[in-house]
């Protein structure tokens, strides 16, 4: 029996990179993969792009700038957004209605999208997008 010690000398660990759920930077790639278009909105709705890194339930708010809530969706729980090729990031279309299902009026709006991972992990992921409606 061969001790461990002598085996792991021919192994250089510190090139070995450690990624969780396929990026090295899940924040980063969440802030950049993450989108909303068209931006301006002139028509009559906006699509939303949600990049998950990692196992996570997701919330979505929409406030104006008064910071008053006029929208929130709950995605709960999604799965990757890479796993495989198999899944994509999430795409939800905004009618650019409130909560009460009235038509929003024109003007800046703040969208808060949150993602708390939920498989053993710890990590939160936040950002905050501006949107502008016509």
């Amino acid at each position: 029996i061969v001790s461990g010690a002598a085996l792991a000398q021919d192994l250089i660990i510190d090139d070995i990179p450690v990624v969780r759920g396929q990026s090295g930077n899940p924040q980063e790639q969440f802030e950049s993969s993450t989108f909303i278009y068209p931006n301006p909105v002139s028509g009559s709705q906006a699509t939303f792009n949600i990049f998950v890194p990692f196992q996570s339930n997701i919330v979505l708010k929409i406030f104006n700038v008064a910071g008053e809530l006029a929208y929130e969706k709950n995605f709960a729980n999604q799965p990757p957004s890479i796993n495989n090729g198999t899944t994509g990031p999430i795409s939800f279309v905004w009618p650019l209605t409130n909560a009460a299902g009235r038509r929003v009026a024109p003007g800046v709006y703040f969208v808060v999208i949150r993602e708390e991972e939920n498989l053993g992990g710890g990590n939160v992921l936040q950002t905050v997008k501006k949107i502008l409606v016509q």
